[in-house]
């Protein structure tokens, strides 16, 4: 695992000192904005695996979906080892089908199923075995680690030592030191930055196993902190 730190400090961080008056409240303070960003491998997959029937009459572009749907995910089932329940829907639709023209020409219908795979391996099979079965799009990949979690703490904690770092050199700078810490805030959950959603279509499938290359996922955590500036 590579753990990897950067900081915005450059740009947003600030030493805000208000002019010395009796009604003056508030202390000096150093405001820092940094990031922390942590690698990770992931361990499973989201495979999204989409049927598009189309025919004039809507009722029959539905049961040719149905079809080919249960015929792809019967393909998976076999092939992953794991109940039908396991193999959810992710999205269906029926809605008019349109020509070059822009003219009503039928009617679509679209079903997508959604694979979990824990073996990273089998992702390029189910792709390959989804697109033998009839489906007609992968919808998308989507590589997860069930350490996104942890790495998000570890994410955090590394920005808030930068954090840290960079108000103590301004302090420095200014010709003071960093004194309390005032207020800390992070902002939004992470995800992973480096995802992998590709569109594919029955085109693709050839003899050849379709080659599929788990990325590296970054975590990042952003936090803002501020602490009393004590001039020296």
């Amino acid at each position: 695992m590579i753990h990897r730190v950067s900081s915005l400090a450059a740009l947003l961080g600030a030493i805000v000192m208000g002019p010395a008056t009796a009604q003056e409240t508030k202390p000096p303070a150093i405001a820092v904005t940094a990031t922390g960003s942590v690698d990770l491998s992931p361990d499973y997959a989201i495979i999204r695996v989409g049927v598009i029937t189309r025919d004039p009459q809507a009722g029959r572009a539905g049961e040719q979906n149905a079809r080919i749907t249960t015929a792809v995910r019967a393909a998976l089932r076999q092939l992953l080892r794991v109940p039908d329940d396991s193999l959810p829907s992710a999205g269906y639709s029926v809605v008019t089908d349109y020509d070059r023209d822009r003219r009503p020409s039928g009617y679509a219908a679209r079903s997508v199923i959604e694979a979990r795979v824990h073996d990273l391996t089998q992702a390029g099979p189910v792709v390959d075995a989804a697109l033998a079965a009839g489906a007609t799009q992968i919808a998308g990949i989507q590589f997860e680690s069930t350490r996104r979690d942890a790495a998000r703490l570890e994410a955090l904690g590394r920005a808030v030592e930068m954090a840290r770092r960079e108000a103590e050199a301004m302090a420095r700078a200014a010709g003071g030191r960093l004194g309390m810490l005032v207020e800390a805030s992070s902002t939004g959950p992470a995800y992973p930055v480096d995802r992998t959603s590709r569109a594919m279509s029955m085109a693709m499938a050839a003899e050849a196993p379709t080659p599929i290359a788990p990325p590296e996922l970054t975590v990042q955590a952003t936090i803002t902190a501020r602490w009393v500036f004590i001039p020296q």
